[in-house]
Formats: structure tokens, C-alpha cells, sequence
């Protein structure tokens, strides 16, 4: 019974601080007066350029952490504006922690992937740090599937994710970088039985791809 409040208290525990975070979020993303008119004329006054990006985020699924991996492509608008979209994948080492069933376990995977479209804002950019807040929506799958031959029942999913990411310019062309965010699913969060809504986060090295070829193409 001890164990039952416990759960309870931590998941309102949690449920506050993403309530907060995702305040703070979008508040800062979106409650400036002036970030339509800075992202007009980050686009107007940019010429784009290829953005790709490999990334990974680290997350629960209930109780199990779990980690998803996705390839971003799309527009880079100067400095401070990202646009496109991606493709995203939970990992397989990920997967086999997940049980279907907690009373009669059943160690068949849990598959996640979705594609999203993302936009990507820096909002303070000063000498060798910065700090964004990316915002995506994606829509996907999930389904449990022990063999490639079974039959899986799928259910469709659409997250949203929001983070607030800082980063570290080291040298010239890397740097390391933390985010903080959380995920809500707004389809089908009880999916067989699971938890999809969850806090996000993730610590990375940077490399600076983009500068290094337009260092080259000069």
C-alpha cells in the first residue's frame, strides 16, 4: 500500500515539474513580442543552408529508461533558426527493457518510431555559449513484436516535445551541450498499458559540421 502512495507521489511529483518546464518553454519560445518579427527576418534576411543532424534523447517509457535516436533534415536560417524535419527510432537495447505485461511478462519489444517537424530557436547566443528551445510534433507507431513473422497490434501515436537546451563552444569547431525537456503523448499515452508522457534529456558533443564546410567551400 506504502509502495502504491509512493508511485502516486512521484508521478504528481513529476507531473508538476513538467507542468513548470513546459511553461517555461514555451513561454520563452513564444510569449516574446517581438519572435515572429525575429523569425521573419531570420528567414527573410538568411539564405538557408543543408541542415543534418544525427541526435539522441533519453527518456521513461513507465518505469524504464529508454533512449530514441533520430536523423534530422532541413533549412539552417543563419544563427538562430532551425526548420525541417525527422525520423526518430527507439533503440533496440531500449526495446528489450520493455515488458508488455508486468503480471505475466512478456519479453516481446516495444517498437517506437514516428517522423516529426521541428523548429529550433536560439534565444541567447553570446561569445562561446548559447542556449535553444527545440519544439517538434511527431506522428508515428508503436507496437510489441517478438518475432519478425508475428502479427503486431499497432497503435498510431503523436508526441509533442519540448526542450531547453544549453550549449558550450569549446573550440572553433566543438563544444558540449545538455538539454531538459518532456514529451506529451497526445494519442494513445496508455498504450498497452504504458506511459508514453515523459521528461526528456540528453548530454552531447558537438561537432560543427556546418562550419567546417563552409570553412572549406570558402
Amino acid at each position: 500500500m506504502r509502495k502504491y502512495v509512493d508511485e502516486i507521489e512521484v508521478g504528481k511529483s513529476w507531473r508538476t515539474v513538467a507542468v513548470l518546464l513546459l511553461f517555461f518553454i514555451n513561454h520563452q519560445a513564444w510569449a516574446q513580442p517581438s519572435l515572429e518579427d525575429e523569425l521573419s527576418k531570420a528567414i527573410a534576411g538568411n539564405k538557408p543552408s543543408v541542415l543534418l543532424r544525427l541526435e539522441s534523447r533519453n527518456s521513461f517509457i513507465s518505469n524504464s529508461g529508454v533512449q530514441t535516436t533520430g536523423i534530422k533534415v532541413g533549412a539552417n536560417y543563419g544563427p538562430n533558426l532551425n526548420l525541417g524535419v525527422g525520423y526518430h527510432f527507439m533503440t533496440r537495447k531500449s526495446a528489450e527493457r520493455i515488458l508488455r505485461n508486468m503480471d505475466k511478462p512478456d519479453f516481446s519489444q516495444l517498437h517506437l518510431d514516428y517522423v516529426s517537424a521541428f523548429i529550433e530557436y536560439r534565444f541567447f547566443n553570446k561569445g562561446r555559449y548559447s542556449a535553444a528551445i527545440p519544439l517538434q510534433v511527431g506522428v508515428g507507431s508503436a507496437f510489441f513484436q517478438q518475432q519478425p513473422q508475428d502479427i503486431a497490434q499497432v497503435k498510431a501515436v503523436v508526441l509533442y516535445e519540448a526542450m531547453l537546451n544549453g550549449e558550450m563552444k569549446l573550440l572553433k569547431y566543438f563544444g558540449v551541450g545538455a538539454g531538459l525537456g518532456y514529451r506529451i503523448c497526445l494519442l494513445n499515452n496508455r498504450a498497452f498499458g504504458l506511459q508514453m508522457n515523459s521528461p526528456l534529456y540528453n548530454v552531447r558533443f558537438n561537432v560543427y559540421f556546418q562550419e567546417i564546410y563552409q570553412r572549406l567551400i570558402r
